[in-house]
């Protein structure tokens, strides 16, 4: 993970919540880490390098987005259903394991 921002945030939380058991930790913006994901890194990576509690719920998604100031270029369903998509090919591609594809 690495991100202090979350790091900080699961140090708040495990006041509420040590076991993790209620925390689910939801990490965006997983196409800009697209070119730094290989194959020796992606299950590592999706895993939190070791940063994060083993049985923390975690997910990495890509947020639809478009250009500040301009309409939304479809429905936003359709941009959610597409992001997903690339997100889940490109993983697949990299070899994630079966756990983080959902199967």
């Amino acid at each position: 993970a690495g991100d202090a921002a979350n790091l900080s945030s699961l140090r708040r939380v495990a006041d509420c919540d040590p076991e993790y058991r209620r925390t689910i930790l939801v990490r965006n913006k997983l196409d800009k880490y697209y070119e730094d994901l290989s194959s020796d890194n992606i299950n590592k990576w999706l895993e939190g390098y070791g940063d994060l509690p083993k049985n923390l719920t975690k997910f990495a998604l890509t947020l639809p987005h478009w250009s500040e100031g301009a309409p939304p270029p479809a429905k936003l369903a359709e941009m959610r259903d597409e992001m997903d998509k690339k997100d889940l090919n490109k993983a697949a591609q990299l070899g994630a394991t079966k756990k983080f594809l959902g199967m």
